[in-house]
């Protein structure tokens, strides 16, 4: 049975949406102004490495839709083409500069719903989309910092925080554990009514973690060439420890659930790790750096599935 297509009126739509617009531009400014832009004027890249981290950053990204599409055909729905998928998937992934990441699966949901799939489809898929995002996120990470040898240098505080959310997330999305947990919500929101669709397979968890297990390894060459951008002395065989603790800092940082997109919490992972591979003031300037390209290729990303979007097919209801 599918959603009452009176969830919400047109008005509430146009409502909701401007509600989020606003709510991710005022959270995205003090987001920015929060940044040490003073520290960002000091800086001298090298460019030349800035345009190879471009094609990690973006690739990474697009092929997140991807997998987010996969788990929502597992769920007996019949999601838009890519050119749309991409474009929800992208104005949703703005919402993590919003507190509480209630708007990045929210915007999922609202935006994902005009297209016809259902609302609860819609959630359960987001919140096993960003599950499988850190659990993938921890396991490069551990693979990486053991190929390098360089695990020990995690503060032991963090080797624990690390392993309990890599535990915890791993058996919340175990399909028996996930789809009794769904049953409950779904019973609970739904006002006693029994779920209908699919439920979480361990193949469709597999797929979807295969995806992002590239995901991941892609990311992993983009703070090397900032890092290297800034600091040209960096070697080659730093790559995996780099890529370790970025992935180990935004982990910890995304779920930091009430920092903007992991603002501060990330930053300052970064820096204490990155001293062990570069000089004090490289790592500071690195994790600045990092932080300023994320919003950048964000915007990018939604831009570029904005174009998709338009070239694709007109868009269904807002165009934003």
């Amino acid at each position: 049975m599918r959603d009452e297509p009176g969830f919400w009126s047109r008005r509430g739509r146009v409502v909701t949406t401007l509600l989020f617009y606003g709510l991710l531009s005022g959270f995205l400014a003090f987001y920015l102004q929060a940044m040490d832009w003073r520290a960002i004027g000091s800086m001298h890249p090298d460019f030349r490495f800035l345009l190879l981290a471009l094609p990690f950053s973006l690739s990474a990204r697009m092929l997140q839709p991807i997998a987010w599409s996969g788990l929502v055909r597992d769920y007996g729905e019949c999601p838009p083409p890519y050119a749309q998928m991409s474009h929800i998937y992208a104005k949703s992934w703005l919402g993590r500069y919003v507190p509480g990441k209630i708007a990045w699966i929210g915007g999922k949901v609202f935006f994902g719903s005009r297209y016809q799939m259902r609302k609860g489809v819609l959630a359960l898929t987001s919140v096993i989309d960003a599950g499988i995002q850190l659990i993938t996120g921890l396991t490069v990470a551990f693979v990486l910092l053991s190929v390098s040898g360089s695990g020990v240098l995690l503060p032991r505080a963090l080797r624990v925080l690390a392993i309990f959310g890599f535990v915890l997330l791993t058996l919340s999305l175990t399909p028996p554990i996930f789809n009794r947990a769904a049953r409950i919500a779904y019973r609970v929101f739904r006002r006693g009514q029994t779920p209908t669709g699919s439920r979480l397979s361990t193949g469709g968890l597999a797929r979807t973690a295969c995806v992002y297990l590239g995901v991941q390894i892609l990311g992993t060459g983009v703070p090397f060439f900032l890092i290297k951008a800034l600091h040209p002395a960096l070697r080659a065989t730093a790559y995996p420890f780099v890529g370790g603790a970025t992935l180990i800092a935004g982990t910890l940082g995304t779920l930091a659930v009430f920092a903007p997109s992991g603002l501060g919490v990330r930053e300052g992972i970064l820096i204490v790790l990155l001293k062990a591979v570069v000089p004090t003031q490289a790592a500071v300037f690195a994790a600045v750096l990092m932080r300023l390209w994320s919003v950048a290729v964000d915007l990018l990303f939604y831009g570029t599935t904005a174009a998709l979007n338009r070239m694709r097919s007109p868009p269904v209801g807002n165009a934003l």
